[in-house]
């Protein structure tokens, strides 16, 4: 959110599509594409590469965004983050390989300049916020409208290389270069004055294909625009829908005015990133429980229960101790499995305690956190669980006790499964039985190790 990192995105934004249209432009006219770089273009596709590689650079220092969770304490795992999704593609266009090959070849310079056009992609990844209840609409629009925009210049391009123009003279000719330069604009501009018209499926007549190449051209581009107009008005259409939802509405200005009172209240931004990584699975659970009392409740009852155990079996795969389990051992599983709703700040589990049973988070947040005495609290929050975690699974198989206590954040409904029902349930498949207390026994070492080390 600093200026500096505001005026490096605006620099590059501006950068990538200038040369965008630069590269594009000219390699659909013959004239320029067949003429050696000038010291200018030199010099702005240098700048334009040294700015990406100072991009790279800050991109392993700043923070950015699992989920709604804000990675920026850690620099290890930034880097981490940053060399797992984004990297290989930001080296991959960011290498000057036209530049490599201009000494060797003028032929192999401007086809390599078409990687350049791939550089573009990376203006999505541009003006992110570290408050994730700012909205970016106003950003993704631009975009949208932006990328309109760059497609019909590129269509234009294409359809300038394919037809291009037979009156158009080489340089250098007893035409002057300014010459050349002003008939190549309006080239581009009949060019670009045949693709709205083609695309929007006007067609005058004035200009029309001369080969087969340029005819086919053409239909692809009436196809995909019919197609592109009718993608449109869809997601105009949904847009307008998705506004006037209630549910999305209620969520949009819950979201806004929060983020307006931690701006009027001055809230450091330590504590508005602990708000942030919070607020949405509160939102979330509300949203829930109003489902749930508005719609679920009027099913009837044998419908209510099947969506019930489709949710547990869904808690029960994402569980390594049960992914082999069969689909017969899961069902017989979630019969024994029982739903507990807690208020928030209400314990689940405490340190200690000899663990009897493993929990399902259905939706809500819990804390984790261990005793330390030495501290102003007392005690320290380790992680944070949301909708879909579980913990405790090792109570099931084994006397141990419980090595950090849970607490609810907010609202929660929880599924327990008890250690007597789950050995009832085992003990009719012994197979599966001997092959959880083998991976049980795994996870002891890891622990152990991880202990000592």
């Amino acid at each position: 959110d600093g200026r500096l990192w505001r005026a490096c995105d605006v620099l590059l934004v501006v950068a990538a599509v200038a040369e965008a249209v630069m590269v594009s432009s000219v390699l659909a006219i013959a004239v320029l594409r067949e003429e050696p770089p000038f010291g200018g273009g030199l010099a702005f596709d240098g700048f334009v590469t040294l700015l990406y590689v100072v991009t790279i650079l800050l991109s392993f220092r700043t923070a950015t965004f699992e989920g709604w969770d804000l990675v920026d304490q850690d620099p290890a795992l930034v880097r981490s983050i940053y060399l797992q999704n984004r990297f290989r593609y930001d080296l991959l266009v960011t290498i000057p390989y036209d530049l490599l090959a201009l000494p060797f070849s003028l032929r192999a310079y401007r086809l390599l300049q078409a990687v350049r056009l791939c550089r573009v992609v990376l203006v999505t990844q541009r003006f992110r916020s570290s408050n994730p209840l700012r909205s970016r609409r106003r950003w993704r629009l631009f975009m949208k409208f932006g990328a309109i925009l760059l497609t019909l210049h590129f269509v234009a391009c294409i359809w300038l290389a394919i037809e291009g123009d037979p009156h158009m003279p080489p340089i250098p000719t007893e035409v002057s270069r300014n010459t050349v330069l002003v008939r190549a604009m309006r080239n581009y501009m009949r060019a670009l004055y045949w693709t709205i018209t083609t695309v929007t499926t006007t067609g005058y007549g004035d200009i029309t294909p001369s080969g087969d190449g340029a005819r086919l051209f053409a239909a692809l581009v009436m196809f995909v625009g019919v197609l592109g107009q009718a993608v449109a008005l869809t997601d105009l259409w949904q847009l307008a829908m998705q506004s006037n939802d209630p549910l999305t509405v209620e969520a949009r200005e819950k979201k806004k005015k929060l983020a307006n009172m931690m701006d009027y209240l001055g809230l450091p931004f330590q504590e508005q990133k602990a708000v942030f990584s919070i607020f949405p699975h509160v939102l979330k659970t509300g949203i829930e429980r109003q489902i749930q009392a508005e719609i679920v409740s009027m099913l009837p009852p044998f419908m209510q229960d099947t969506m019930a155990m489709r949710a547990k079996l869904r808690l029960l795969r994402s569980v390594t101790l049960f992914a082999g389990a069969s689909e017969g051992i899961l069902r017989d599983l979630t019969s024994c499995m029982q739903q507990k709703i807690l208020q928030s700040q209400r314990m689940v589990v405490r340190h200690g305690d000899i663990g009897n049973e493993m929990f399902f988070l259905l939706s809500g947040l819990v804390e984790v956190f261990v005793p330390e005495p030495h501290t102003a609290a007392g005690e320290r929050v380790v992680a944070t669980l949301s909708e879909g975690a579980a913990f405790g699974e090792l109570a099931l198989l084994l006397e141990t006790e419980r090595t950090a206590s849970i607490r609810t954040i907010t609202v929660c409904v929880l599924y327990r499964l008890r250690k007597a029902d789950c050995f009832a349930i085992l003990n009719r498949h012994p197979d599966f039985k001997r092959r959880l207390e083998l991976e049980v026994e795994r996870k002891m070492a890891e622990i152990h190790r991880a202990e000592e080390a």
